[in-house]
């Protein structure tokens, strides 16, 4: 299970511009072929379409990045969404409100350490799903873009991985670097 936090009061527009794009960089770069699924009401045969594509409604307000699964593992989990607009983000993707703006994001409840058992939650507003599925591959995908958004919003993201491996942490968290260091390489470029 993963779950990423946000501290939306301390996210402007251009911090998550930045980080879209960067988010972007890693699903259209990631080793395996995540997929979008157009409809499935009851799983019908004729309404399942997967797409490559998982750009949605590209130049439109409500543009957003959604992948399903990928085509390599024959996985798939929660679709996971992604707005390229901040306020659309806030509004469609993220639940619950930081407990307590003036406090640091990994700031825990504490009814939590009273109820043994139970995941954390820290101080931040979280994706919609209480915490996303990581059976399918692209818990990796997943992965790399909770660590970007902790390294590029620091104290204003925060990601939980439980029941995942250390060592796919610490291979998600080499290979997001060197795609960050890529993406700067890229900027100066231009």
């Amino acid at each position: 299970m993963i779950q990423i936090f946000l501290k939306k009061s301390k996210i402007s527009k251009n911090d998550w511009d930045n980080a879209f794009q960067r988010i972007l960089k890693i699903v259209k770069e990631f080793p395996l072929q995540l997929e979008r699924i157009e409809a499935y009401n009851g799983f019908e045969r004729n309404l399942n379409k997967v797409h490559y594509e998982l750009i949605v409604n590209r130049g439109k307000p409500d543009e957003h990045i959604s992948f399903w699964g990928d085509r390599m593992s024959f996985t798939a989990a929660f679709t996971l969404i992604i707005y390229k607009n901040w306020e659309y983000q806030v509004k469609e993707i993220l639940v619950e409100n930081e407990i307590d703006e003036n406090k640091p994001i990994t700031w825990y409840k504490p009814e939590i350490f009273k109820n043994y058992g139970y995941p954390p939650e820290a101080n931040g507003s979280k994706f919609n799903q209480s915490y996303l599925n990581t059976s399918a591959t692209y818990r990796y995908a997943v992965l790399a873009i909770g660590i970007m958004l902790e390294n590029i919003l620091p104290g204003r993201a925060f990601m939980i991985a439980m029941e995942t491996d250390f060592k796919d942490i610490e291979k998600t968290r080499h290979e997001t670097v060197q795609t960050q260091h890529d993406f700067r390489l890229e900027e100066h470029r231009l």
